[in-house]
Order: structure tokens, then C-alpha cells, then sequence
């Protein structure tokens, strides 16, 4: 039973947001508690709770928290509770306000070496806290690792498959992988492991994040073909790191370094972490292949010999072991729980090489189409910068671009309509530019948005300069001068806000003029008695004034913009 926005749990103690994200076994809640806290809530998904080992998944689940519990360090996510909601076991954590490094490198680009290195550091550093306490994480992987928002800091995350270790004790282990960053004794049930497989699926991770490839998974390793050095895809490794990484990925175990300080020593990675004692792994021999340069066909015999050499058995070869057939199962998975931006993301990068290219195709239109659906409805809501965001995702869809091109079009007009309002009316110019910034470069209706940005910039600058002036000319009583500057103010926010002193400049306006007449009046009289020619000189010298000869005699025209003194404007 899946919770829904505003349901409370433990009598009012959390107040479920949203819904986070799937997996194969549980489901996270974005919650606030009563203090107002965000946090994540992780229980088990409705496929668990309906499957027949269901007291079984309780248990692990059970076991994950206390797993947790035991490794504090300032990259693994916190645990704050653990509760039982009916029969639902969760697990209360840290929120991480940020995104997973698969998601930052897939949204923007690879990463720069030093800054792959800085996070691959702390990661490191958290895996040596799991390894103190007698873990293995066992998933390694960018999607378990979060990069915090605004900060240079990765935060180690689900320890769902982490178990206890002996080293050189050969136990039975629970068979689950991460395809292309499980080293080749995890797909063995019966296979020693040790710190070097988690070794592994760190320099796996380093491996995708500084090439924007996924490593080749072991199994297709062990069958005879070559890994490509990271540098084949990014020039710009250095051959120190290039190196570290492929001894960190080497498919047999005693071939890795059998720590993190000695792997981070291969890096160049200097770091205070104690020097640990391992036990070296036990030889784990892969063999040869006489298979590489014959048929395609000997090719897949060779294959199935491999691995059934190394206990793996050719029904889980073909099934689940594949990176195609595995990337496929998480694509249909995502698709039936209504991902579709994630079914997108991960449909679209499988190439028209594989096997399940077709199957992911249908996969990804039918993905496509969900979302352009949803992307419609955020509209008909009005919520058009949303839909815009959402449809944009679909550009790089066949079947659906023409159709997201030309919605995301109209909808960028109205988002201008609604952010020209919002500037007009409100005087909001950063939430408006902000607004319709998200509109695509690659629609032609963004040239439309960066020009009604500029005008907005422009009038913006023009009414505050205005306003100065207008402030400039009270401070002074030059009540027609206010008047005239306040007039050339545009849009009905700004207007808004200086209408008042248009409407006291215009009511203290007569009062003024009749002032300036009664003292120009009094001032002629003192000075000029009857004497016109003083008169005139005084009206149009001393007051900027016009002298006016008419039919029925002369008078003096004063200026309108006549200044009055602050102490005669007191008195008006």
C-alpha cells in the first residue's frame, strides 16, 4: 500500500511529502517530522509486501538499519529511527538535499579528475568506517552516492545488500549485482570476499564518472574480453589514475589492492587513515581463452565456458547476467511503476547493438508517451513552466519530438504571458526573468523570452532612476516637478506605488502657483512701485517669467516649475 501526500505517520510524529523513488526492494518517502524537519522515510515496496518471504524481507530490512547504526562518519547518510507502521518495518534518514552522482554526471558532464578524486576520498574514507565495523557495502555504484547542494560533499547511501564479512572464510552470500560494478566473485555464491570487492565497485564508479561510460561487466570480462582504459575515453586522465583504476578494477581479487589506503596510494591520494592489516585474497584463478579470435559463435561457446568455470551457471548467464538483459529488467520495472523520466534516461543509452535494443525502444515510446500525457495535464493546470521542463525531456524521443517541440512552443507563450503579469502587476522581476529562463535555447520562442527580459531590465532601470528623481525633487518641494517625473513611470506596479504622490503633487500644485503670484506681487510693490519697466524686468529676470501684452493690458506669465521655498511651502 503506497502512502500518499499528507498522511501522517506514528500518530502525527511524520507527515509524508512525497514519494522519492522505487527499487527492486524498497520504496523512500520525502517526510517532515513535527518540527518541521524534512527526512527520508525507506520501507518496503508493495511488490515485497506481497511476495511470499515476506517475514524474511522484514528481517533483512531490520538488519539494514542495524547495519547503519553501527558506521557513523560524515559521508554515510545518517539514521535517525526505526519503527514499525502496521506491518511495515521503516527506517527514518537523513534528507541529502542534492542529487546522485549517476544523475549529476548524466545531466551535465563528466567530472574533472580532481574533483572525482576529492569525492572519491570521502567515499573511501566512509568505506573504511563500514570495513572497521565488519561490512561490506557489496553496491558501490554513482546512484549511491548523493553529491549535498551547494556543498563539495558525497554521502555514502543504502547499505540494502551490505553484509557481515570474515576475511578468508568462505561463506554463502545472497547472489545480487550491480552489473557493471560487481567484481567477478560476487556473481559466485560461494566466492571469499573481502575489502578488495568493494575496491572494485569504487574504481568502477570512478571509471563511469570520469568517462561517461558504463565498465564492462565482469562475467564479460571473464570471457575474454578486454576493459578499456578510462583513457581511451577521456584524454585528459592522467596516466597515474588511468593506471589505479584498472589495477582497482583487475578481475581477480589478488590482483586489487587489498585496502582503501592502498588504492588511495595507487590515486596519489594523500589521507590520514591508519594503514589496516589485510589478508591477502586467495587465489581465484580465471581461465585462459582460446576463444578471442574465432566466430562469433565459438565466441558464445567460450563465453558459457568461462563462466560455468567459475560456478556461474549459463541459465543466469542468459537470464540476469547480462548488462542488457539486467538494464532491460530495470526499464520495464521503472515503466510499470510510472518512472517514466528514469525509464526514459535509461532506455535511451542502450545501444542499437543489443540484443534488447528492440524491447527497450518500445519500452522508451511507451515511456515517452506517459510523460508527454503528464506534461499535458501540468498544462491544462496552467503549470506551464513544469510541462515545459517535463516535455523538454522528450526531445531527444523520435516519436515524440516533433509533438514536444511544438507544445513546449505554445507554452512558452503563455509562461511569458504569466511572467510579463507577474513583472507588470507585481513588480516581481527576478521570479518573472527566473520563469521564463527555463524556456529551451532550442525553441525558437526563447529569443522572444531574452528580449522581453532586456525590455524588463530596461524599464526596471528607467522607473528606479525615476523614482530617484521624483525623491530628489520632494525632498526639495518641487511639487510640479514630482509631478512630471512620475508621470513618465511605466507599468501598473510602478504606477501603483507612485500614484499617491502624483495625486499630493497635483493637489499642492494650485496652492504653489497662487503663492508664487502673491510673492512676485510683493516684490514688485517693494521694489517697482508703479514703474513697468521694472516690472517687466523683474517678471522675466529675476523669476523666469513671461511678459504678456494684450488687448486689455499686460500681464506677467509665471513658470509653472516656480520654486518655493521649503518655508512658504510649510505654509500653503
Amino acid at each position: 500500500m503506497s502512502w500518499v501526500a499528507g498522511q501522517q505517520l506514528q500518530g502525527g510524529k511524520y507527515t509524508i511529502e512525497r514519494k522519492l523513488g522505487t527499487g527492486g526492494f524498497g520504496v523512500t518517502y520525502l517526510a517532515t517530522t513535527e518540527n518541521h524537519q524534512q527526512v527520508v522515510i525507506k520501507t518496503l515496496n508493495e511488490t515485497i509486501i506481497e511476495h511470499p518471504d515476506f517475514a524474511k524481507f522484514q528481517q533483512d530490512f531490520q538488519d539494514e538499519a542495524l547495519r547503519m547504526g553501527k558506521c557513523s562518519h560524515p559521508h554515510i547518510v545518517k539514521i535517525y529511527e526505526f519503527f514499525q507502521e502496521g506491518a511495515l518495518p521503516c527506517l527514518v534518514l537523513e534528507y541529502i538535499d542534492g542529487e546522485d552522482l549517476a544523475s549529476w554526471v548524466t545531466n551535465r558532464d563528466t567530472l574533472p579528475e580532481a574533483e572525482a578524486l576529492h569525492y572519491i576520498q570521502q567515499i573511501g574514507e566512509a568505506l573504511v568506517e563500514v570495513h572497521n565495523n565488519g561490512f561490506l557495502h557489496r553496491d558501490l555504484k554513482p546512484q549511491n552516492i548523493m553529491l549535498r547542494t551547494g556543498k563539495s560533499e558525497a554521502v555514502l547511501i543504502d547499505f540494502g545488500i551490505a553484509r557481515e564479512f570474515t576475511p578468508n572464510l568462505t561463506q554463502t552470500h545472497t547472489q545480487f549485482v550491480s552489473d557493471n560494478y560487481s567484481p567477478i566473485e560476487q556473481y559466485d555464491r560461494r566466492a571469499k570476499r573481502d575489502v578488495y570487492t568493494d575496491i572494485y565497485s569504487l574504481a568502477a564508479t570512478l571509471y563511469a564518472i570520469l568517462t561517461g561510460e558504463l565498465p564492462m561487466a565482469a562475467p564479460v570480462r571473464a570471457a575474454g574480453t578486454e576493459l578499456e582504459p578510462p583513457k581511451q575515453f577521456n584524454s585528459h586522465l592522467s596516466d597515474r589514475v588511468n593506471h589505479a583504476i584498472l589495477k582497482g578494477m583487475a578481475l581477480l581479487p589478488e590482483d586489487r589492492p587489498q585496502s582503501v589506503q592502498e588504492w588511495f596510494q595507487l590515486l596519489g591520494i594523500e589521507t590520514a587513515l591508519p594503514p589496516k592489516p589485510t589478508t591477502v585474497a586467495a587465489t581465484f584463478r580465471l581461465p585462459s581463452s582460446p576463444y578471442r579470435h574465432k566466430s562469433l559463435g565459438a565466441l558464445a561457446v567460450g563465453v558459457v565456458a568461462a563462466l560455468a568455470s567459475l560456478g556461474l551457471s549459463f541459465a543466469y548467464w542468459q537470464g540476469q547476467s547480462t548488462r542488457e538483459q539486467l538494464v532491460l529488467d530495470e526499464i520495464q520495472q521503472l515503466g510499470r511503476g510510472e518512472q517514466y523520466e528514469a525509464c526514459i534516461n535509461t532506455a535511451i543509452n542502450v545501444r542499437q547493438t543489443s540484443p534488447t535494443y528492440p524491447s527497450a525502444q518500445g519500452w522508451l515510446n511507451t515511456c515517452a508517451e506517459k510523460l508527454l500525457e503528464k506534461a499535458q495535464q501540468l498544462a491544462q493546470a496552467q503549470d506551464f513552466k513544469e510541462a515545459i521542463i517535463m516535455a523538454e525531456r522528450l526531445l531527444p524521443v523520435n516519436l515524440v519530438e516533433a509533438e514536444a517541440r511544438s507544445l513546449i512552443s505554445q507554452w512558452s507563450n503563455k509562461l511569458i504571458q504569466q511572467a510579463t503579469k507577474l513583472y507588470q502587476e507585481e513588480g516581481n522581476i527576478e521570479d518573472a526573468i527566473a520563469l521564463i529562463e527555463i524556456i529551451p535555447h532550442t525553441i525558437p520562442t526563447n529569443q522572444q523570452a531574452q528580449g522581453a527580459i532586456a525590455q524588463w531590465q530596461k524599464e526596471w532601470a528607467t522607473n528606479d532612476t525615476l523614482l530617484q528623481e521624483v525623491q530628489q525633487a520632494l525632498n526639495s518641494g518641487n511639487w510640479p516637478e514630482v509631478r512630471e517625473k512620475a508621470r513618465k513611470v511605466t507599468t501598473s506596479y510602478w504606477q501603483k506605488q507612485i500614484r499617491t504622490i502624483i495625486q499630493t503633487a497635483e493637489d499642492r500644485i494650485p496652492a504653489i502657483e497662487v503663492e508664487a503670484h502673491n510673492r512676485f506681487r510683493q516684490d514688485v510693490q517693494k521694489t517697482c512701485g508703479d514703474n513697468l519697466e521694472c516690472i517687466m524686468y523683474m517678471c522675466e529676470t529675476q523669476y523666469g517669467g513671461t511678459w504678456f501684452w494684450g488687448v486689455n493690458g499686460s500681464h506677467c506669465q509665471l513658470p509653472v516649475n516656480l520654486q518655493v521655498t521649503p518655508e512658504q511651502s510649510s505654509n500653503i
